[in-house]
């Protein structure tokens, strides 16, 4: 398994917009991709699910991938977040 800590700092945190652009990316891989903030975690490949964490700007999330491709994923999820989305803590929360 592999994982990832980021704050979130887009203004709007992640909207429908963004949820799209995140489901777009974890769709191209096989591995179970979760997103973990204070309270819940929830199916990263879901629209509603990633919608109903209710993630604004300051957030801390965890990333959690497992499976064949899961390195490849995270390194994909990782490029889209580190385009002024998020702040990322690597592998240990700050």
């Amino acid at each position: 398994m592999s994982k990832n800590f980021f704050q979130i700092r887009l203004e709007e945190g992640l909207n429908i917009l963004n949820c799209m652009k995140l489901t777009r990316i974890t769709s191209k891989f096989k591995a179970n991709f979760l997103l973990k903030k204070r309270g819940g975690s929830v199916n990263a490949r879901s629209i509603i699910d990633l919608l109903s964490l209710e993630i604004v700007k300051g957030d801390k999330v965890t990333i959690l991938a497992h499976g064949e491709d899961e390195k490849e994923m995270l390194l994909g999820i990782e490029n889209l977040l580190g385009r002024d989305w998020a702040i990322s803590y690597g592998d240990e929360l700050k």
